[in-house]
């Protein structure tokens, strides 16, 4: 059986880890917004769309968290705007992934313990049908 988080809750943890996620990204070095979202896709499996990266990536140079410049690729080619880490996006991405790390500690510390409890009630339950189930 498929557990499917309920949209709301996965919206959530997603907007919450959304700026994390961009400086994490951005620490690789300089790209612009199209290369930025391939590689949120290519690393965590999903990116953001235009619609919500841009006005995203505009509010993180206004806050001084990224440095944005307008480059020319060359004759006939679009105009393109690379983004980079500012020393204050380092700093940023650094207490933001330790307070996110922190986070996931305690909710393992929750989470897990009750898996397991689960796990073994599942188990002792269905040992005398099919011989019972995993437990972590």
């Amino acid at each position: 059986m498929s557990v499917t988080p309920h949209p709301s809750a996965r919206a959530a943890l997603f907007s919450a880890s959304r700026d994390l996620l961009v400086l994490a990204v951005l620490a690789d070095g300089k790209t612009h917004a199209y290369g930025l979202s391939q590689k949120m896709a290519q690393v965590a499996g999903f990116s953001l769309p235009p619609g919500t990266l841009y006005p995203m990536l505009v509010r993180l140079e206004k806050e001084g968290l990224i440095r944005a410049k307008v480059t020319n690729p060359g004759k006939g080619r679009a105009s393109r705007r690379e983004v980079e880490l500012t020393e204050a996006g380092r700093l940023a991405l650094r207490k933001q992934a330790a307070e996110w790390h922190a986070y996931l500690a305690r909710l393992q510390g929750v989470v897990l313990p009750a898996v397991r409890v689960v796990a073994t009630q599942s188990a002792e339950r269905g040992a005398g049908l099919a011989g019972g189930g995993a437990v972590f």
